[in-house]
């Protein structure tokens, strides 16, 4: 039996996605060995039903952490902020780091596994890990360099990694792949604006030439290879402003994704002429930041623009609420003027109490004892003899 520890970016299950896909099948192959101890984000309210088919699959220590959408997008502008790359950021957890720690510490572990870059930072952060091999699974996993050198599958991999960014920005229906415009050209993206004609999104991925021209040892060589890139870029922007940017029915600009940081880095560090050109063709190159900041802004603008709509409605309801609001006033008012007669009819009443009780206290002060005799003697004084003579 052989320990492992699994390091993933996603919930590796359900198995209905390409990563997802990719992740399980992983995970299926080192339980097999052995107990799995996984660690991975959740990124989906409604893949929390499944921890525990997760839990039971691995067979080992789990360590699962949610991460929102509103959780990625502020720690990316966080990163932003303190210059930090964007996938440590978003991905950066001191939980996580400690739990993976401890688990390196009183585990015997014999195959580390880390399933996406993002998680890799985990194992270089981690003292125990150092020097350990990571597990070569070569011969199980088609290699990036090998998916990367085939121009079909790299188109594929730029157009796969753009739908992942433009999917968790905007909401559904702000955005259509693969559109058809009126030309009958069909754009990788199409993202729709408030004035109704859709901003163009199209993935090129110049990797090959790019390449060339970075493990050129000459200056002939580095020259012809920059030839080249210059060739390929430019077939690439001349591609999009014929056949994506049409007059009244799309945006005046279109943005060629470009699916590395490092690749567009190396285009406007080493040909700033073309980056000039591609500007002059109404054509933008962004990365995948810049695509996510992108993003973010039409985001707003779309924002911005339901809140126009929403102007009219928004003005009735604000007039609704200050007539609310008067009438408010003028029942305080009256039942001020209530209060003020109930106040006064208390004053009355109080008044007529204190009449009848000093009444009460002027019957109380009579004296009645002895009464009697003082009528007895009085009667007595007026009787007197009669006189013979009378």
């Amino acid at each position: 039996m052989r320990d492992s520890l699994f390091l993933c970016h996603r919930l590796p299950y359900p198995p209905n996605k390409g990563d997802k896909i990719r992740s399980h099948a992983l995970l299926c192959h080192l339980a097999k060995r052995g107990p799995v101890h996984l660690a991975c984000f959740v990124d989906d309210a409604a893949d929390l039903e499944y921890l525990d088919a997760v839990r039971k699959l691995a067979g080992g220590e789990c360590y699962f952490e949610p991460l929102g959408k509103g959780a990625k997008s502020w720690r990316s502008l966080v990163g932003l902020a303190t210059g930090k790359p964007l996938t440590t950021a978003c991905f950066g957890s001191r939980q996580l780091q400690a739990w993976t720690g401890r688990i390196l510490r009183e585990r015997a572990i014999s195959d580390l596994v880390v399933f996406g870059s993002a998680m890799a930072p985990y194992l270089l952060q981690a003292p125990v890990a150092q020097g350990r091999v990571l597990f070569d699974l070569a011969s199980q996993v088609t290699s990036l360099q090998s998916v990367l050198s085939n121009k079909q599958l790299r188109g594929v991999f730029g157009q796969g990694r753009m739908e992942a960014i433009v999917q968790d920005k905007l909401p559904k229906g702000s955005y259509e792949f693969q559109y058809t415009l009126k030309n009958g050209k069909r754009p990788d993206c199409v993202v729709m604006l408030p004035d109704g004609r859709p901003l163009v999104i199209d993935a090129k991925f110049p990797l090959e030439a790019v390449t060339a021209f970075r493990d050129g040892k000459s200056e002939d060589e580095r020259k012809f290879a920059g030839q080249r890139v210059r060739h390929d870029v430019m077939k690439h922007i001349n591609d999009i402003a014929e056949r994506y940017l049409c007059p009244g029915e799309t945006q005046d600009v279109a943005l060629m994704f470009v699916p590395s940081e490092s690749v567009y880095a190396e285009l406007h560090d080493s040909f700033d002429d073309i980056v000039q050109k591609a500007y002059r063709a109404q054509v933008m190159m962004v990365s995948p930041t810049l695509l996510m900041l992108a993003i973010q802004v039409v985001q707003q603008i779309q924002k911005d623009a339901q809140m126009r709509e929403a102007t009219d409605l928004i003005r009735t309801e604000v007039g609704h609420m200050m007539k609310d609001v008067r009438l408010l006033g003028e029942r305080a008012k009256k039942l001020q003027t209530h209060f003020g007669q109930a106040n006064d009819d208390i004053g009355n009443i109080l008044t007529s109490a204190n009449r009848i009780e000093k009444r009460a206290s002027k019957i109380e002060e009579l004296e009645f004892d002895g009464d009697d005799a003082s009528a007895g003697s009085a009667i007595a004084g007026t009787v007197r003899k009669i006189q013979a003579a009378e």
